[in-house]
């Protein structure tokens, strides 16, 4: 098991890793630690916890060439992220900053990683870490060698988990050696304000999308009851489609689904346009859903509506269901109403057909233009 864990870690940093490495860097601001370089419209901006930052007037930092730079805090993301600019032009700041959509899909299958940091002399030191647990905000770690251990200056430094970047070490639990990783993809989404999305996170109409396309792959858009595990999925360019025929289960027996961490509901909006059609002996109801969660997974608010729909009865005394919402943009914050003081971390939006338990449904066929998640600047 070890060799084989050897092995992949040599392989990770002959691919992969030398991309993210040559952005990892060392950080002096109040206290010690590291951080990540990006660059965007020309200019270096590093990325790093918030508690290494402090309020030091600058911040130094340490690259690969053991070059010393300077960097002044602009701004401060809960729950510990600080983004600073680097004074020096001759920086080096890569603008190709992956796309963290990949993260979802690829947790579930890893159980090991490997955390980098900068040393003082500028050379990039790995440290093999399991991965214990994981949720839509945080990943869980502990070094896998007992002669490695946590330190607290570590803090910003990157786990990398299949050649990818995972997210960004904040938080050490010295009791049980313990490092809280906040992920990727939550740090991205709480910088695409400034950033976007990523360099192959843009949509063709170039809005930097929180949701995800991925159609038929686990953890991915579509959602079946196990009524209508024989519907059919199909994907074009810019639609998403269910169709399925069988007995309703008094849920939501076509839908299409998919769950969102955000780091703020302030400014978010979803646009999108559904539409569909059913034949049926009874009634149906057609509408989406946005359930408002909070980081464990709680329902805090569900908002929700119906179709504007068309009945038409048939020879056979059933009927025919017609409906499209048309183009429809929606702010969630504005339309969320009072949430008691409670944190949103994640959206589950829905786009559904439900049919009454014991009815039938027949050729269902639910259509969702493809919906653009984002926040509004």
């Amino acid at each position: 098991m070890r060799l084989s864990f050897l092995i992949f870690a040599v392989l990770l940093s002959m691919v992969g890793i030398a991309v993210q490495a040559q952005q990892i860097v060392a950080v002096e601001g109040d206290g010690q630690g590291q951080g990540v370089l990006r660059g965007y419209n020309a200019e270096c901006y590093l990325i790093t916890p918030q508690h290494v930052a402090g309020f030091a007037p600058q911040l130094r930092v340490l690259d690969q060439r053991r070059m010393e730079q300077t960097a002044v805090l602009q701004a401060t993301y809960e729950p510990d992220i600080g983004l600073a600019m680097i004074d020096s032009k001759a920086s080096r700041c890569s603008e190709n900053w992956p796309d963290s959509r990949y993260l979802p899909p690829l947790l579930p299958k890893m159980s090991e990683g490997i955390l980098l940091s900068r040393n003082n002399d500028g050379g990039l030191r790995r440290r093999f870490m399991n991965i214990i647990e994981f949720n839509d905000r945080w990943i869980y770690v502990r070094p896998s060698s007992g002669g490695d251990e946590l330190f607290q200056g570590l803090s910003g430094s990157s786990l990398v988990v299949g050649d990818h970047l995972a997210g960004m070490l904040l938080h050490i639990d010295f009791e049980d050696g313990t490092g809280a990783v906040l992920r990727q993809d939550y740090i991205d989404a709480m910088l695409s304000t400034r950033f976007g999305y990523g360099s192959s996170g843009r949509n063709d109409s170039g809005s930097n999308n929180l949701l995800f396309d991925e159609i038929g792959r686990e953890n991915g858009w579509l959602v079946a009851t196990p009524s209508s595990r024989k519907g059919d999925a199909v994907r074009d360019a810019d639609h998403l489609k269910l169709r399925f025929t069988g007995r309703g289960d008094g849920q939501a027996n076509v839908q299409i689904s998919q769950t969102v961490a955000v780091p703020t509901l302030s400014g978010l909006v979803i646009s999108f346009d559904l539409s569909g059609e059913a034949y049926f002996s009874d009634l149906e109801f057609a509408g989406y859903t946005f359930d408002l969660l909070t980081e464990g997974g709680k329902l805090i608010k569900r908002l929700y509506a119906s179709a504007d729909s068309y009945y038409a009865p048939k020879a056979d005394n059933s009927h025919q269901l017609n409906w499209r919402f048309g183009e429809t943009r929606i702010r969630l914050d504005q339309v969320a109403g009072a949430l008691n003081g409670q944190d949103v971390s994640a959206v589950r939006v829905s786009f559904h057909i439900e049919t009454p338990r014991g009815e039938t449904c027949r050729q269902c066929e639910l259509r969702v233009k493809m919906p653009v998640m984002v926040y509004e600047k």
